[in-house]
């Protein structure tokens, strides 16, 4: 039902143009170690300070699944503290037998 639930995750909700599967870094994941320095060093690159970005956004990608083109602005975003999203950063981390 994509509610919350009591282990502070999200439940599954289905997308016809969202095949993949999807957690945010919050609450532990958002005070590891490694996650910390993944947001500093994409708030080096940006310019913008972590406090004006949302949470980590984790995706997994199954053969044959994809995320369509999609617009992000959300009018109701504008009141958030961040703001509505400006840009949007991807790193591809990849297993791969070759190349």
């Amino acid at each position: 039902d994509g509610g919350l639930k009591a282990d502070g995750t999200l439940g599954n909700t289905v997308h016809a143009a969202r095949t993949s599967s999807n957690a945010w870094c919050q609450t532990e994941c958002y005070r590891d170690e490694t996650a910390l320095r993944v947001v500093e060093r994409l708030s080096n690159i940006t310019g913008i300070n972590e406090t004006n970005s949302e949470y980590l956004q984790l995706l997994k990608y199954d053969v044959s699944q994809k995320y369509e083109v999609h617009h992000d602005y959300i009018p109701l975003h504008l009141k958030r503290q961040p703001g509505v999203r400006i840009m949007t950063l991807y790193l591809y981390l990849n297993d791969v037998e070759a190349g």
